[in-house]
């Protein structure tokens, strides 16, 4: 898989415990195009949208820029229960980044599915303090969008060439794709699926797909490196198609399929040899205000430990959150005692997520964690 630099971010974010932090949500502005406005592409190209990025401070993580924030873009605005444009009707996103030095003015290059009509977009910022989700929004635009297609010039006095531009898939008539996506420790089409991979084997991402259609692989490294494919990948309809994962950093790898407005999540951990402790997934864990979810434990510790420790670990954080000095605001640093266990809570602003572990006598317990606030 040919990859490039999409966001590099060093360092882990630790809140503040000498005082309380006031929370300052500065709005999100569009600045161009102008709504309702006509934009002409070529096949092939993006749209460039631009919108303002402040800072704005939470009152438990500290302050945050330019790359909390994202774009995403639809055929309807019709929003799903967290807020988001609706799946069905999702056909891009951008990365963004900023265009001045004060980082306060972003934009974003738009890789698009949809090649023509009106589309709807908008700006929006990771902050989950935000009660009903980790979404801030910014103000809904629309944009009539119009494609070209790519002329290639033909030297003087020479006949005329046809336009060479790369096959876009076929719309999909009716219901969407059905996609099917996992790991494996190998690129052969026959490699079992697996989600744990020794060091000197190589690592897969899989993807097949009922229509025809054209995504992007993007890969989180242990390290918090990540990276995306450099150009739209296509797969035809019923064909299995493998992206390379390089790598031999040991941990977990995140792999995100961008497919066609759809997002798919899986994980894959590198361990030393085929002896070292395997690891197994459990379900979500939830108590009144927090949930563990994408919850991975040793199994000497297993699903049932880990659901006890991290129930324990997240009614502890909400029963001191208004406590100066306590486990909630300490977490990222020294951590909390649970039992034996010291776990800790810290935003990875390369994934902008929160993620959790647990360490103690009999193994470790992995999670990421969704703060749903008060009600």
């Amino acid at each position: 898989m040919i990859l490039i630099v999409v966001g590099t971010f060093v360092g882990l974010v630790i809140p503040r415990v000498a005082g309380a932090i006031t929370p300052s949500h500065p709005p999100i502005e569009n600045i161009s195009p102008p709504s309702g406005s006509t934009v002409e592409r070529t096949t092939g190209s993006n749209v460039t949208v631009e919108f303002t990025c402040p800072r704005f401070t939470t009152g438990t993580y500290g302050e945050y820029g330019w790359s909390s924030y994202f774009v995403e873009v639809a055929t309807n605005p019709a929003p799903n229960p967290e807020g988001e444009f609706a799946t069905p009707f999702r056909v891009g996103s951008g990365v963004v980044f900023p265009t001045n030095v004060t980082e306060d003015h972003c934009k974003a290059e738009l890789s698009l599915s949809a090649t023509s009509g009106i589309l709807y977009w908008r700006a929006k910022r990771i902050n989950c303090e935000v009660i009903t989700s980790c979404d801030e929004f910014g103000p809904i635009w629309s944009f009539n969008l119009v494609t070209n297609p790519l002329v290639v010039p033909t030297k003087p006095g020479s006949a005329p060439t046809n336009p060479t531009a790369p096959p876009e898939p076929t719309p999909p008539a009716g219901a969407s794709a059905r996609i099917a996506v996992w790991t494996g420790c190998g690129l052969s089409i026959r490699t079992s699926r697996s989600s744990i991979c020794s060091i000197g084997t190589k690592m897969g991402a899989f993807i097949k797909a009922s229509k025809e259609v054209s995504y992007d692989v993007c890969v989180r490294f242990p390290e918090g490196e990540h990276l995306c494919t450099n150009r739209p990948q296509y797969a035809e309809a019923g064909t299995t198609y493998v992206n390379k994962i390089t790598g031999d950093t040991l941990g977990r790898y995140v792999i995100t399929w961008n497919v066609e407005g759809r997002k798919f999540t899986r994980y894959v951990r590198r361990v030393k040899d085929r002896q070292s402790p395997q690891y197994r997934g459990c379900r979500n864990v939830k108590t009144r205000l927090l949930t563990g979810w994408s919850v991975e434990t040793s199994s000497r510790l297993g699903c049932s430990g880990a659901r006890k420790i991290m129930r324990k670990y997240f009614k502890l954080v909400e029963a001191t959150a208004q406590t100066n000095g306590a486990c909630a605001q300490k977490r990222s640093s020294r951590g909390c005692k649970i039992m034996r266990y010291r776990c800790f809570t810290r935003y990875a602003r390369a994934a902008n997520e929160l993620e959790g572990e647990c360490k103690g006598p009999r193994g470790i317990v992995w999670f990421n964690e969704l703060d749903r606030g008060p009600n």
